[in-house]
């Protein structure tokens, strides 16, 4: 009979190094530097540091991180070295309405950042928005800017164009 190494935590929580263990837990506090602590069966209540396996635009808004369970993988089956590896939540949507919004057709996307390409696709309008500005192009060809100041500013040369021009 081989003896496993084990580690005890808590009566009734033994981890064996043989398999990676994957539990369930729950987020209970970030620090100000954005550190994470989380709590699965078997920590202390104060939780573990952790570290983040998952791209953080999937946990949400920030003032509902706490108490948002996440599957966490323990690296080298030690509870002190917690990996938050996924976020588990009960619908892929909170807003049934984005269901519409998937298109079931194969689409084109592209993305390359700080490689010169960038490209969006909308079927009817495309919409940039910060504060009071916006820039919204649409299918039929018309391109809106709105802001408080709109600054143009060339180079070179500025040119206006079109059927018919007017300023003011």
């Amino acid at each position: 009979m081989t003896n496993k190494p084990t580690l005890l935590i808590k009566q009734n929580c033994v981890f064996t190094p043989e398999k990676p263990i994957i539990l369930v837990g729950k987020i209970i506090k970030i620090t100000e530097d954005g550190i994470p602590f989380v709590q699965f069966e078997g920590s202390p209540n104060t939780g573990v540091m952790a570290r983040v396996g998952v791209p953080t635009h999937e946990f949400g808004p920030i003032d509902q991180i706490t108490n948002l369970p996440v599957l966490i993988l323990l690296q080298d089956n030690d509870p002190q070295k917690a990996i938050i590896t996924g976020v588990i939540r009960d619908k892929i949507f909170d807003d049934p309405s984005l269901l519409n919004t998937i298109s079931h057709e194969n689409t084109t996307q592209s993305l390359t950042i700080n490689g010169k390409s960038l490209l969006l696709e909308g079927e009817n309008e495309i919409v940039l928005r910060c504060g009071l500005g916006s820039i919204t192009l649409r299918a039929n060809g018309q391109i809106t800017l709105k802001g408080t100041k709109l600054l143009s500013r060339a180079s070179e040369s500025n040119k206006v164009r079109g059927a018919s021009v007017f300023i003011n």
